[in-house]
């Protein structure tokens, strides 16, 4: 009982650190709120988890939760990973193009 009151306590700790993180960017929060809903719904549940599992073909919840939350960590891992090549590319054709108006102001005549 305990550690579902500390989770659960997590759990809205997350949603309003979302909400007032977010910004302009609602959509995450609305989604992040709607996830952690689901989550403490399954705390005070676990049994319906493990039907949910079962239902999908897997032994347990805890085991279904493990698979979620690799492949969500994958896919963020693989995004961050994308934005970082892109930014990567965009500094270096914003400083190629520095470069390059800094090499023509320089060498004008005067």
């Amino acid at each position: 009982m305990t550690m579902q009151i500390i989770l659960t306590a997590l759990f809205l700790g997350l949603t309003t650190f979302s909400w007032l993180r977010m910004g302009k960017v609602r959509v995450f929060a609305r989604l992040l709120t709607i996830l952690c809903l689901v989550g403490i719904y399954f705390i005070w549940s676990p049994t319906t988890l493990t039907l949910v599992a079962n239902a999908l073909g897997i032994g347990r919840g805890a085991d279904l939760l493990l698979y979620i939350f690799l492949i969500f960590v994958l896919f963020e891992l693989l995004i961050s990973r994308i934005r970082d090549k892109e930014r990567e590319e965009m500094i270096t054709k914003l400083a190629r193009r520095v470069a390059i108006q800094n090499a023509k102001t320089h060498n004008e005549p005067h």
